[in-house]
């Protein structure tokens, strides 16, 4: 019977856990949604002329009076009893990760036990979390996680193992510039700025392109990367050149979007492009699809993020991302029957629409909404909203399109 109890008592523990986790996960984007427009992150700062848009960006916070922590902390103060519970939910996910799981990549809920993603630890869930931790003002966790990132990470990063460039880049990159942006201490952006240089190594593939797996200790890159690992560094490492005055982030950045507005304008004039590219020719691979599910996702995201990034004054980027929207409502938009939920597809090599949404495309209507706050057209709000209604829906009937 105690071993039966104690079964169920770990199952019960789990499954707190796992649901805390979720909901906070979920939920906390819209608190950070709600207070992004008062103090810009690195996601949405930086680029053309990007030097000029931090000064600017930090006059602002000047006339605020108060620092980044303080503005926080005392927005938190104010929140109504729904944020409220997003803020505890966090704690409670993040106090069941450090209880189970240590600084461990990731906490397994089945186990209990923490988890290592590569050949070895990197503290991933530690490093990710930094800015929703200080955003919602849990500064007590933010510091204790501060400390021990100071005391150990660069000794446990930087090993001799494969890694994925693109994981690496918008988790532990993101996550310590964001943390540095947000606190301003410097050990975060002098472990960025290391993790930068060796992340640099990876764009040895065809066109330059950055390649699907680095090794940080090895300085050696391997793979053909898929359309998101190509088009899903330039935020970070747009800030990074700007936090560290080296232009060399930038020059990459640079050469890789000149890839992608050349294939706009020679074969992809929906804005659309194939997940997996021959990048030397700059061609689809046999049987690629157009999807903004897995292997494609985030780099139409980081279109319109990369514009904002420029204080809007890129053009160029602008266009990208309108005309890839415009792509998506024409070419990839369906709808089931007969329920007659809008959904975003596959584009097959064949020119058919598979009838699928994958979980990842939900991220979608959130796009869309940033880029609607942000002066886009009012279609692509309603397109928002449409999505958002068929990811609520599919989440709590577990039904498929198929």
């Amino acid at each position: 019977m105690k071993h039966n109890s104690g079964a169920a008592a770990k199952r019960g523990t789990r499954q707190k856990l796992l649901w805390s986790m979720v909901a906070a996960l979920a939920v906390s984007s819209l608190v950070l949604l709600t207070y992004s427009h008062l103090v810009y992150l690195p996601a949405l700062t930086g680029g053309r002329g990007y030097r000029q848009f931090f000064r600017s960006r930090r006059r602002r916070s000047d006339r605020i009076g108060m620092s980044q922590r303080e503005f926080y902390k005392k927005h938190t103060e104010s929140f109504n009893e729904d944020q409220k519970m997003v803020v505890n939910m966090t704690r409670h996910a993040w106090h069941g990760y450090r209880k189970f799981a240590g600084w461990s990549d990731y906490l397994s809920m089945p186990t209990l036990v923490g988890k290592t993603v590569y050949g070895h630890d990197m503290a991933l869930t530690t490093v990710d979390s930094l800015d929703t931790l200080f955003i919602m003002g849990l500064h007590e966790e933010f510091d204790e996680a501060s400390a021990w990132i100071k005391a150990n990470l660069s000794d446990i990063m930087f090993q001799d193992s494969i890694v994925s460039f693109f994981e690496i880049t918008i988790r532990s990159l993101g996550g310590l510039l964001s943390a540095y942006y947000l606190s301003e201490e410097k050990h975060f952006l002098s472990l960025a700025d290391k993790l930068g240089r060796a992340l640099q190594m990876g764009f040895t593939c065809r066109a330059s392109v950055p390649c699907h797996t680095v090794d940080l200790q090895g300085y050696t890159s391997y793979g053909e990367p898929h359309l998101s690992e190509a088009g899903t560094f330039q935020l970070e490492f747009e800030y990074l050149a700007h936090a560290t005055q080296n232009d060399s982030f930038l020059l990459q950045v640079k050469h890789v979007n000149n890839i992608m507005t050349k294939l706009v304008e020679t074969n992809y004039s929906n804005g659309l492009i194939p997940v997996r590219m021959d990048w030397k020719f700059l061609e689809p691979q046999q049987g690629a699809v157009i999807s903004l599910g897995a292997l494609g996702d985030s780099h139409y995201e980081y279109l319109l993020k990369q514009w904002l990034l420029t204080g809007k004054q890129d053009s160029k980027l602008r266009e990208m991302y309108v005309r890839s929207v415009e792509g998506i409502k024409a070419e990839l938009v369906g709808r089931s029957y007969p329920s007659n939920y809008a959904f975003v597809g596959k584009l097959l090599e064949t020119g058919e629409l598979e009838p699928a949404m994958e979980h990842l495309t939900c991220f979608v209507p959130g796009m869309l909404a940033l880029g609607y706050y942000h002066g886009m057209p009012t279609s692509h709000l309603e397109l928002a909203k449409e999505l958002t209604e068929t990811c609520i829906s599919n989440r709590r009937h577990n039904w498929h399109l198929k």
